[in-house]
């Protein structure tokens, strides 16, 4: 699961997402915005992608995101699969040639 966990971190971070592999199954994805948040977190759930929102209070606005966690059995596939959601996220979350 710790490999899974880094994969997505690195994959993430690829796509401009702020997200760090920190040795351990959770990768905290950062948007800055909790109604990017908000609307993202939405997005991924309707396309079976399954994350936990992090917002105010629980953590500072600037530290609005998703918590990821990743299972041993997540197959490669599972990843890629997310991988290919978040990108489609990104896409639509950012103005053309901005980063996250």
């Amino acid at each position: 699961m710790l490999a899974a966990a880094e994969y997505m971190a690195t994959g993430l971070a690829r796509q401009g997402y702020q997200a760090e592999y920190h040795g351990t199954a959770i990768v905290p994805v950062i948007l800055g915005n909790p109604t990017v948040a908000h609307a993202g977190y939405l997005r991924l759930m309707r396309s079976g992608v399954y994350v936990n929102p992090v917002a105010p209070p629980a953590v500072p606005e600037e530290r609005s995101g998703f918590r990821t966690s990743y299972l041993a059995d997540h197959r490669q596939s599972d990843l890629d699969r997310a991988l290919h959601v978040f990108a489609g996220l990104a896409e639509d979350l950012t103005p053309q040639g901005a980063a996250l």
